[in-house]
Parts: structure tokens; C-alpha cells; sequence
């Protein structure tokens, strides 16, 4: 009993043996059929069944198993349709962060390109009492790539005069942001640098708005 599986035929032979004699090969000049086939006639899978959807005559005089239809197995083509679907769907229920709005009705503009991916808008520039300016900058890759999409705004305070900065906030949202806290210590620009434009920018625009 150890060498049969549980679908006994009664003559002392292994089902698996009785299925290679009885499972009826591809028709003359042609193959079982590819899983394209198969989605576009509607049928089941290929394989230890005759006609598509027809129960193998071992299985139904198997007095282990009742004599029921398998169960549907869903085509490739479907599943890989209502994965897109569904991705779909989810892309189109997201809803996207607030932009950052000027309380002073500022007009944003880019102020600087790195290629074509990389762009840096000016979203806020704010004069303040004596050579000091804060403004909000924007970050923004284009999409693709490992870093695509992304978006950093930056919150500073530059002293125009000496030519330093300080960060007040940083984050991918304006609310993350807004809750940034970093030190308030004062930085040098690089030449070069995106802060660096960024400072120059600001104190420019401060100049015409005193």
C-alpha cells in the first residue's frame, strides 16, 4: 500500500502509471496549446486533462475523490489584467501633498537646472530688517531613474551681507517642513552649490522688494 497513492484503480497498478496510458497526447500537427490559447478560447489550464475543461475518466473512478470539476484556474492574460487594474486604481486614489502657497501672494519661478531631470523653484522670498531674507525653496526630480519623483522643500534664513545661511526646516512635504527643527547654526556657501544659488537668488529678489 506504501508504493500507491490514494487513488487505488483496483488492479494493483499506480495511478501514475495509469494516467501516462490514459492521458490522450496533442492532436496530429499540432501542440496542447499555449497559455494565449487558453485566455482567448476562455478554457482551463493544459496539462493532465483531455479537452479543455474535461475531467480526467481516472479521477472519476477514484473512490478517494468525488467526482467534481477542478477548480477554475484564472488565465494568465486575466491576472495580469486585473494586477494593472488594480495598480490603476491605486495610483488614481492618492491623493497628492499640498503645495507650498506664499502667505504674501509671492510668484513662484525656477531658478536653477541641473540636466533635464532636476529643477529648483523659488516658491517664497520674505525681506526682512536689515541685510537678513527667508525663502522657501523647491527641489523637484523628474520622474524614472532610482531617485525619481522626488521633491525636497527647504525652509532658510540667509544674512545677504555676509554671504551665510541657516537651515529652518527641511522635508519632502511643506508639512515635514514645517515641523523640521534642525540647529540654527549659520553655514558658508559652496560655489557651485544649489544653497549657494539659492542665497544669491533671495537676496537679489530681497533687494526689490525693500
Amino acid at each position: 500500500m506504501d508504493r500507491y497513492t490514494l487513488d487505488w484503480n483496483g488492479r494493483g497498478e499506480d495511478v501514475a502509471e495509469e494516467e501516462a496510458r490514459t492521458v490522450p497526447g496533442p492532436p496530429p500537427g499540432g501542440s496542447m496549446g499555449s497559455v494565449a490559447e487558453s485566455c482567448e478560447e476562455g478554457g482551463g489550464s493544459p496539462g493532465r486533462t483531455g479537452a479543455i475543461g474535461e475531467i480526467n475518466p481516472l479521477l472519476r473512478r477514484s473512490p478517494y475523490r468525488p467526482a467534481t470539476p477542478r477548480a477554475t484556474i484564472m488565465p494568465a492574460c486575466s491576472r495580469l489584467t486585473l494586477a494593472a487594474l488594480a495598480l490603476t486604481l491605486s495610483a488614481c486614489g492618492e491623493e497628492k501633498p499640498p503645495e507650498y502657497v506664499s502667505p504674501t501672494g509671492f510668484q513662484p519661478f525656477t531658478y536653477r537646472r541641473e540636466g533635464d531631470r532636476i529643477t529648483y523653484t523659488m516658491r517664497d522670498v520674505i525681506a526682512e530688517d536689515g541685510p537678513f531674507v527667508r525663502y522657501v525653496t523647491k527641489q523637484q526630480v523628474a520622474p524614472g531613474g532610482p531617485v525619481g519623483g522626488a521633491i525636497n522643500y527647504t525652509a532658510a534664513r540667509s544674512n545677504c551681507d555676509k554671504f551665510v545661511f541657516q537651515i529652518l526646516g527641511e522635508g519632502d512635504t511643506v508639512a515635514k517642513m514645517d515641523a523640521d527643527r534642525p540647529d540654527d547654526r549659520w553655514v558658508e556657501i559652496v560655489n557651485g552649490s544649489s544653497a549657494t544659488a539659492a542665497l544669491v537668488t533671495a537676496c537679489q529678489v530681497a533687494k526689490k522688494l525693500k
